[in-house]
């Protein structure tokens, strides 16, 4: 006996939509009584929001420095933080030696 493909009433799963690729270059974080967010943004502009538990961002922040980690150790760089990058551009021009990249 042949069983019906589709039963009447029952809808399909929707079909999944691809995951959207996002570039970032700032971002805010904060935190609620249940979860941590994390406001995306590209040039000063909000473009999306993450929320996600606690043990997941635990688990996400360990394993972006890990990355970090491992591309520091294997070009003998270290990758500076936001927070450092904009110190060092606060300093004035005259505080610069230029005259030795030229």
């Amino acid at each position: 006996m042949d069983l019906p493909t589709e039963q009447k009433g029952v809808e399909k799963p929707p079909v999944p939509m691809p995951p959207q690729s996002i570039y970032i270059n700032s971002f805010a974080a904060g935190l609620s009584t249940g979860d941590i967010f994390v406001v995306l943004q590209r040039n000063g502009i909000e473009i999306g929001v993450l929320n996600m538990s606690y043990t997941v961002a635990k688990s996400l922040g360990q394993g972006l420095n890990q990355l970090v980690a491992s591309l520091e150790k294997r070009s003998g760089r270290n990758i500076m933080t936001s927070t450092e990058a904009n110190i060092a551009l606060a300093k004035p021009d005259s505080e610069l030696n230029l005259s030795q990249l030229t």
